[in-house]
């Protein structure tokens, strides 16, 4: 049975574990572009495939705890508490990325460092501060369907939140293979929480739901596969020099169907098991006192990657079976002592 309240460390310590991925992703990125077929790139590649679970999880543990309709705040004071979390990184961040990417990146125009802040991107990892705002924007309103809705409904309306972006992935996949370019903008930052609704409800829903008639064995199966799928496809698309750019980014997009698919089953096992294992491990308890630093860990690893980078410190300099772990955790720690420090500075600890 799923928990429905009661020890919550388990969602603190699912959000430093999703920090950590956030990272492996990025740190192997480089090393996933060269040589395919390689040790290096199938290493890399499979780290990347098997840590996609990582931002849908930050969605769907908010979902989880914020879409409970017995939450009685009225609007003002639910919108003051998510303004106070996320408006001053949000600003300070904007800023500092939009100088960072102007100094590092020669031949940027202002126009296009204003055209990255319209789309939610003044830093490419930045689009979830902006989605994850227009999610708290709705929640109350998702509170009252969450509350006037069965079950059964609630799965019904996560599986069309899931179908449309899957649809509009699907449909975008074919309009590239055709080369088709149609006329169209990306989307603001205004939409860009949309597509992530399905896991913002689904969080909730797992949360109220029993997983008895899911064994453990199919949600690892489920887990396992779809990295499989991710990687096998990656690899044989790769071969044949099909549309790569695009294969890749609807393959290891967070909404393509066996990310989806995988985001749910690692969410469920946690939701199962992660409550009884919080019982008597030290260790677990101070994983999960970490968990206020992962904004600080999302928001500054990529700086901390692009310093270490400057300094030579890469992961094209070993074989990936190395580099890839040992340079998460060294961007990780890295990330987390400077988000800890920025914690103590007054005027700044708010924006981490």
């Amino acid at each position: 049975m799923l928990t429905r309240g009661g020890d919550t460390a388990w969602t603190s310590r699912l959000r430093v574990y999703a920090a950590l991925a956030v990272v492996a992703i990025h740190v192997g990125s480089s090393t996933a572009k060269l040589s395919p077929g390689s040790l290096d790139w199938i290493v890399a590649t499979l780290t990347d495939a098997a840590c996609r679970w990582c931002v849908p999880i930050f969605f769907m543990v908010s979902g989880y705890f914020l879409l409970d309709p017995a939450k009685t705040e009225t609007l003002s004071v639910f919108y003051r508490k998510r303004a106070s979390r996320l408006l001053a990184p949000i600003v300070f961040w904007s800023i500092f990325y939009t100088a960072f990417t102007y100094y590092t990146k020669p031949g940027l125009t202002v126009g296009d460092l204003v055209y990255s802040l319209l789309v939610g991107m003044p830093a490419e990892h930045l689009w979830y501060l902006f989605a994850i705002c227009g999610l708290y924007a709705f929640t109350p309103f998702l509170r009252m369907v969450m509350a006037t809705t069965t079950s059964s409904q609630r799965w019904v309306l996560v599986t069309l939140l899931f179908a449309i972006p899957i649809g509009d992935g699907l449909w975008g996949l074919l309009q590239s293979a055709r080369a088709v370019r149609l006329a169209t903008a990306p989307p603001s930052f205004l939409t860009l929480f949309v597509p992530y609704l399905g896991y913002y409800v689904c969080g909730y829903q797992i949360r109220t739901t029993r997983g008895d008639r899911i064994s453990d064995a199919i949600l690892w199966l489920a887990a396992a596969g779809s990295i499989l799928a991710i990687f096998v496809a990656n690899m044989l698309l790769t071969r044949i020099g099909v549309g790569k750019d695009h294969l890749y980014g609807y393959l290891f997009g967070y909404l393509s169907p066996p990310v989806i698919l995988m985001s749910l089953a690692i969410f469920l096992l946690a939701a199962r098991h992660g409550p009884r294992r919080s019982q008597g491990s030290p260790l677990l308890a101070r994983v999960a006192k970490m968990e206020p630093a992962t904004l600080g860990i999302y928001i500054i690893h990529p700086v901390v990657i692009s310093i270490l980078g400057l300094c030579g410190v890469r992961s094209s300099m070993w074989p990936a079976p190395v580099s890839i772990p040992v340079l998460t955790v060294v961007v990780f720690v890295l990330s987390y002592a400077a988000t800890q420090l920025i914690r103590k500075v007054p005027y700044l600890r708010t924006t981490v």
